[in-house]
């Protein structure tokens, strides 16, 4: 029997790799197969699995494959299948869940980051934010769905419900509720507003400031529109 101080208290790993955690009064068993070693967030930070170090773990299945060095994760499913990415933080049921070499991202949200492999420095805060990215770098979405089908597009910026769902560009910056929801292949579009640049697709360098500017805008360039409804109707 291995003993393992964990938190201030005891932790027994026994040879079915149950490890049993008494945590306000209540005995937590972790069940592993013999490729899976139960990781405990310790004050050790003890990582037991496949050649990680430094990593802190907790839920079910949390970091299943151990790899990489100074990683954290919490809940189900949270940087399960993390191989050698490091420095990752990962809070939400299958947060991270796909990621095997990403770097320096945090994701925390209900399959927040989701399908992230190799992207690097993105921050996705709330439920499947950034769902899809799998090697955009350098993104932050803030809020429900936010740049949910961005696969690989770069330094783009949405904070609101559905900000920049469609984008699979770069460098975009939608601040609103369904800002730049449209966008796919537009560039250096700057929404501020809800439903700013709605319907963009493929236009880019446009500034639109407040609610609906410019919201029919689907593949013209370089517009400014400020105020409510501006340039509505533009094409």
């Amino acid at each position: 029997m291995k003993k393992e101080k964990n938190l201030g208290n005891t932790v027994s790993i026994n040879s079915l790799n149950c490890a049993k955690q008494l945590f306000a009064g209540a005995a937590l068993c972790l069940l592993a197969t013999t490729n899976y070693t139960a990781q405990n967030a310790s004050e050790y930070n003890n990582n037991a699995g496949i050649g990680g170090a430094n990593n802190s773990a907790f839920g079910f299945l949390s970091q299943n494959w151990g790899g990489g060095t100074d990683n954290s994760s919490l809940g189900y499913n949270a940087l399960n299948s993390n191989s050698s990415g490091s420095y990752n933080s990962a809070a939400g049921s299958n947060a991270l869940f796909i990621n095997a070499s990403g770097s320096y991202n945090t994701a925390s949200g209900y399959q927040s980051l989701y399908n992230n492999s190799g992207g690097n420095f993105n921050s996705a805060f709330g439920n499947s934010a950034l769902f899809n990215n799998s090697g955009g770098e350098h993104n932050v979405g803030i809020g429900h769905v936010t740049l949910f089908n961005n696969v690989s597009g770069n330094y783009n910026v949405a904070v609101g419900d559905s900000a920049l769902y469609s984008n699979t560009s770069d460098a975009n910056i939608a601040i609103g509720s369904s800002a730049l929801l449209n966008n796919t292949i537009g560039n250096d579009n700057i929404a501020m507003g809800y439903f700013a640049l709605h319907n963009n697709t493929s236009g880019y360098s446009n500034i639109a400031i407040g609610g609906g500017a410019l919201y029919n805008n689907t593949t013209a360039r370089k517009n400014s529109a400020i105020g409510n409804s501006a340039l509505f109707s533009n094409t």
